[in-house]
């Protein structure tokens, strides 16, 4: 719809003029006799109109008055003088002052009017394709500027407005990862609405969008397509669906929508598919640019932050010079970085392994390894320290090594745990081995993971036929089994259970009974128990015989007092 202004102080003219003009459904006219209120209509931003027509002869200010303030607020709107007048001098006064196009009021009104129809159309599109030129220079010089992907895409969705015609757009491109179409920037749709389209974007195998490749145009007229409801809440009359390609992928969309118009006309359509096809390098570019950048903040943030030792240095044989020194190093070096750098490297190494460094660098040039694994490093105060050492290769973009990342971690804490470790484990092998007694490692299911010596002696197996194949019920005595299981069942209960002990028959290789006298304890943080097994054979057998003992001697004791008692007193 082209909208046009249209001055002149008979309203005869005007009520004639506009009923022709708005006869072919595609002009709007707004009609006022007055020169001085058009020019406030033309100021205010909520009336765009696309051409002004103006009489010449009126009588508060007449049309060259009239085109030349309008040309002097700077207002590039095309202008016909449409009038009665035809003296030579007003027609070049008129087109020296800036007048587009110079009809006369004579003649068949038909044969006019569809002169000056003719002329609005053409004056309008010429007037379009003018701002549309401007527009995609602008659009192309600031995108090729650009540094942010963001302020960048609110340009792209401004000029996608302007150039359509609509008065409302939102801007999705591709996420790789989900393989679906993210919002990026959205103005003029309400949020309810921007949830609803978004929604679709998210599950792309139900999106009619994105499996389109072309433009997508909606009608006022067009009815149960996908998100009816939402654009008839909305209040849309018209959208457009424009995808954005690179190197045939398509890795975005604009979506725009009028709610004044009943659908997106011919030549808003071609702009916007040119803004379109402008965009998709310069999304790429400054997606690619923000990619790199969050990388390197991150790579910056490892470097500042980690504990952990980060030196670059120079490809320089046969002693490279440090170039850059992280918190990390110096930290565990105890060196400054303004110290260090500049100095070369061989002083955080020891002499035979700095020796090794021409080699190390051919090797990285040659594609292979580096050094990697444990050494030692030297700090500052030449305390050495065990250290994790690593060395990679940085190339430019011709593939030349032109730099070497040093990375290392202090593992002197470790040693020094590993160390105590290794003393702890000795202390305990030392003492399950040599405790005198029977002893074993006992799993929660039953199932003995390891054993001592003395309990190969006791059962007459060996360790490797006892630990992890055998239980510590198969060397109990039936009947003594079901009373020792539940003991056992308690103390998985009652992980805090002290001590306990018990005795039980027990059964060793070939068959013999031993009476044992067991003690399980649960070990500290885990669901295993110590077990330690006693033999008393010998005691309970020396305990019988003392009872045998004792019962002969109060047998004699009580028979002799019964003899004493039967004897007649003297």
């Amino acid at each position: 719809m082209i909208r046009v202004l249209m001055v002149d102080d008979d309203p005869t003219i005007l009520e004639i003029s506009t009923i022709f003009l708005e006869r072919s459904g595609d002009i709007q006219v707004d009609g006022t006799e007055s020169a001085a209120e058009a020019l406030e209509m033309l100021e205010d931003h909520r009336c765009t109109y696309e051409v002004v027509i103006s009489d010449y002869a009126m009588p508060e200010m007449d049309g060259i008055t009239f085109l030349k303030a309008v040309r002097s607020r700077r207002l590039d709107i095309p202008f016909i003088l449409f009038t009665g007048k035809s003296r030579e001098e007003v027609v070049i006064e008129a087109l020296n002052s800036g007048a587009d196009y110079y009809i006369q009021k004579d003649g068949d009104p038909k044969v006019l009017f569809a002169e000056l129809s003719h002329q609005i159309r053409q004056a309008a599109d010429r007037e379009r394709s003018r701002k549309e030129d401007l527009i995609e220079r602008d659009l192309a010089l600031e995108l090729s500027g650009a540094t942010s992907l963001s302020s960048a895409l609110k340009l792209c969705v401004d000029a996608a407005i302007e150039v359509s015609g609509t008065d409302c757009a939102t801007m999705y491109l591709l996420d790789r990862s989900s393989k679906s179409f993210v919002l990026h920037h959205s103005t003029g749709f309400s949020p309810q609405f921007v949830e609803a389209i978004s929604q679709r974007r998210r599950t792309p195998n139900s999106s009619l969008i994105a499996g389109a490749k072309d433009p997508i145009y909606i009608r006022y007229q067009d009815r149960d397509l996908p998100l009816q409801e939402a654009r008839e809440r909305e209040g849309l009359r018209a959208m457009a669906v424009v995808p954005v390609h690179h190197e045939g992928e398509v890795i975005g969309y604009y979506s725009v929508g009028t709610h004044g118009s009943d659908e997106i006309p011919l030549p808003g359509r071609s702009a916007l598919e040119t803004i379109a096809a402008m965009t998709g390098n310069a999304i790429v570019r400054l997606q690619a640019e923000e990619d790199l950048r969050r990388s390197s903040e991150q790579l910056r943030a490892i470097f500042e932050a980690a504990e952990v030792s980060f030196i670059i240095t120079d490809g320089s044989d046969p002693d490279p010079t440090v170039l850059e020194f992280s918190p990390g190093a110096e930290k565990i070096f105890g060196y400054r970085r303004q110290e260090i750098v500049g100095r070369t490297v061989s002083r955080l190494h020891l002499p035979e392994d700095a020796a090794r460094f021409p080699q190390v660098h051919r090797n990285m040039r040659e594609g292979k390894r580096g050094l990697s694994g444990p050494t030692t490093l030297v700090r500052r105060s030449g305390e050495t320290f065990p250290a994790l050492f690593s060395t990679y290769p940085l190339f430019d973009e011709r593939g030349r090594m032109r730099a070497a990342l040093g990375v290392g971690i202090d593992i002197t804490d470790q040693k020094r745990m590993e160390e105590s470790l290794q003393k702890s484990e000795e202390y305990y092998r030392a003492i399950f081995e040599n405790s005198g007694t029977a002893m074993a490692i006992v799993e929660e299911d039953g199932l003995v993971s390891k054993v001592n010596s003395e309990s190969e002696i006791l059962f007459g197996f060996s360790r490797r036929e006892i630990e992890g194949k055998m239980r510590w019920d198969d060397f109990i005595a039936e009947e003594d089994r079901e009373k020792l299981w539940e003991h056992f069942r308690k103390g998985q209960r009652r992980l805090k259970t002290p001590t306990a002990q018990y005795e039980a028959d027990l059964i060793d290789r070939w068959g013999d009974a031993k009476r044992g006298l067991f003690r399980a304890s649960i070990i500290p943080r885990t669901r295993q128990y110590v077990v330690s097994v006693v033999n008393i054979t010998e005691l309970k057998r020396m305990e019988e015989a003392l009872r045998k003992s004792e019962e002969k001697y109060r047998t004699l004791v009580e028979d002799q007092t019964e003899l004493d008692l039967s004897l007649p007193a003297r």
